[in-house]
C-alpha cells in the first residue's frame, strides 16, 4: 500500500512539472516578438510611394495594395482616386491606398489593385461597380461582403487556361480487342 502511495506521488509530480514546464516555454515563444518579422504600421491612405517592403508586408497579410499615381491637373484621374479611396474607407483593415497626385508633366498615371500572389489588375479602364468584386479575387483575407459576392455571383474574373489537357480517348476494353483479332480473316 505505501509503495502505490509512493508510486502516485511520484506521478503526480512528473504530471505537475510537465504542465509547469509546457508553460514556460509557451511563454517564452509567444513573449519574445523580437524574432517574429514586425508588420508595417500604415494608415488606411498613404500619400507616397510605398516601399518594397510596405508592399510586401500588406501582401503578406493577405491585404490588397490600391495604387493611384496621377498628375494633379487630371480630373477624371482625382475622380478615379476618390472612388478607391471609397473602396477603401469602406473595407478599412483589408485594403491599403497608395495614393500620390504628380506635378503636371511629371511621371505616370497608374490605377490597379496588387493582391494575392503579387497579382495586378489594372483599373484604368474599369468603372467603379467592377473594383469591389475584382478587390474581392485579389484579397486573401476577405471581408464578409467578399464572402457573400462569392455565393451570390459567379467570380469577376475568369482564371486563364494555360495549357488545355488533351482530348481523353476512350480506352477499348479487353472483350472489345478480342472480338476485333479473331473477326480478322
Amino acid at each position: 500500500m505505501r509503495k502505490e502511495r509512493i508510486f502516485a506521488a511520484v506521478i503526480g509530480a512528473i504530471m505537475i512539472t510537465s504542465v509547469a514546464g509546457f508553460a514556460a516555454v509557451g511563454f517564452r515563444v509567444t513573449g519574445n516578438t523580437a524574432a517574429a518579422p514586425q508588420q508595417a504600421q500604415l494608415t488606411l491612405i498613404v500619400e507616397r510611394f510605398l516601399g518594397t517592403q510596405e508592399v510586401s508586408s500588406v501582401l503578406n497579410a493577405g491585404r490588397v495594395v490600391a495604387r493611384s499615381v496621377y498628375q494633379k491637373d487630371c480630373t477624371d484621374c482625382r475622380e478615379k482616386d476618390q472612388q478607391l479611396r471609397s473602396l477603401v474607407n469602406a473595407y478599412p483593415g483589408f485594403i491599403i491606398m497608395q495614393s500620390v497626385a504628380t506635378e503636371t508633366g511629371e511621371g505616370f498615371t497608374t490605377f490597379d489593385l496588387v493582391g494575392r500572389g503579387g497579382a495586378i489588375v489594372d483599373l484604368t479602364d474599369k468603372d467603379a461597380q467592377e473594383f469591389f468584386p475584382l478587390f474581392c479575387s485579389l484579397a486573401v483575407v476577405q471581408p464578409r461582403d467578399c464572402v457573400i459576392l462569392s455565393i451570390t455571383q459567379p467570380p469577376a474574373t475568369e482564371p486563364a487556361v494555360v495549357d488545355e489537357p488533351p482530348a481523353e480517348q476512350p480506352i477499348a476494353s479487353s472483350n472489345e480487342t478480342d472480338s476485333e483479332n479473331t473477326s480478322a480473316p
